[in-house]
């Protein structure tokens, strides 16, 4: 659905106060969910590409400032994390996902990018994505 979120004139002085109404005209439709739409451009395994992301972040450092290389340090440590945490919600209770993944020996090709993953980006954030993995994975019968 497509709101008009404009403040409410009675209630300027609070601006946390919106109103919501479907703007005429809006043909309605419905949406889905990354998890339940993700098969349509390859299912989770296009997600596994990013894990290799930190190689463009490396080339992207040389030259740049101080402050842009600390950001750009911060990046590529969470790419991986982040990467991991999808795929696990991703797989969270989706059938569909959870065979896609079966299918493609997903787990082994996620086995073998995160051999190619620097140690630096391997830490505790990264250890709880992948135990997350693991509890959605074992709890899914997988």
């Amino acid at each position: 659905m497509l709101f008009n979120v404009s403040p409410i004139v009675s209630h300027q002085l609070d601006k946390n106060s919106f109103e919501a109404a479907v703007i005429g005209g809006t043909q309605l439709c419905s949406r889905r969910l990354l998890q339940q739409i993700i098969y349509c451009v390859g299912g989770v395994s296009v997600l596994f590409p990013l894990i290799t992301q930190f190689c463009k972040f490396e080339n992207e450092e040389v030259g740049e400032s101080e402050k842009g290389a600390r950001l750009t340090q911060t990046m590529r440590e969470c790419v991986t994390t982040e990467v991991i945490e999808l795929i696990a919600s991703l797989l969270d209770e989706n059938l569909a996902n959870q065979q896609q993944m079966h299918i493609v020996s997903g787990f082994s090709v996620l086995g073998f990018l995160l051999q190619s993953v620097p140690p630096r980006q391997l830490n505790l954030e990264t250890l709880s994505a992948l135990k997350r993995l693991f509890n959605v994975v074992s709890n899914s019968g997988v």
